[in-house]
């Protein structure tokens, strides 16, 4: 497994990336005030015990041993490729930091950093309280998708479009997984956030911009 670190791409680069096997893809989506704490909007951080990370990620030398020791796990065993899901802080707490990482080194794996409720996001991502990436993977010639990412403590529900039909997914430690066989990038639709007051944000997966 190769451990690549490319610090602004886009979306749609960050799911190329990640399309090959046994290629684990670190990106960086923006910086953030220095008077942000990301970890804030996350119960996961309090709530839970720290996890071992995975190796590629404790010899990241962009990362300080402090925040190593903040990864939070936030699901096992996940779909073909019996992932795990994680989370941790970066940039001194202004970024957040998630990822999936497979069973077999040969799988598929990709980290994504953002930065929550930071005030000068891009506007295509500015106000949005989740952060989602699918990217697609062949394996055995088959071709997938592995949807997951990220919500903060208000989001209580979410779906996505498939093939042009909307799929529950279902929520667990601020965490979300969602294994699509049979699918590929450009067959996904877009990933819908319910919020705590009823209020919903739409995020078009293919373009990487929140839809108004």
């Amino acid at each position: 497994m190769t451990w690549t670190d490319s610090k602004r791409l886009p979306v749609l680069a960050v799911a190329a990336a990640a399309a090959v096997g046994s290629t684990l893809a670190l990106t960086h989506r923006s910086g953030a005030s220095r008077n942000l704490d990301a970890r804030s909007a996350f119960a996961v951080f309090h709530a839970l015990p720290p996890s071992a990370p995975p190796a590629e990620v404790a010899n990241s030398p962009s990362l300080s041993r402090g925040e190593i020791a903040q990864t939070r796990l936030l699901g096992a065993d996940l779909g073909r490729f019996h992932s795990r899901l994680f989370i941790y802080p970066a940039n001194d707490n202004r970024n957040v930091c998630f990822g999936l990482v497979a069973a077999s080194p040969q799988d598929p794996g990709m980290v994504y950093c953002y930065s929550p409720g930071n005030p000068s996001a891009p506007a295509e991502i500015a106000g949005e309280h989740f952060s989602v990436v699918a990217p697609e993977s062949v394996s055995d010639g088959t071709v997938g998708v592995q949807l997951f990412g990220v919500v903060d403590d208000v989001v209580v529900s979410a779906r996505v479009q498939v093939k042009g039909e909307w799929r529950p997914i279902g929520l667990a430690r601020n965490g979300f997984y969602l294994d699509l066989p049979g699918v590929s990038y450009d067959q996904m639709g877009h990933f819908e956030a319910t919020l705590r007051n009823g209020s919903t944000q739409v995020h078009d997966i293919r373009t990487g911009s929140r839809i108004a």
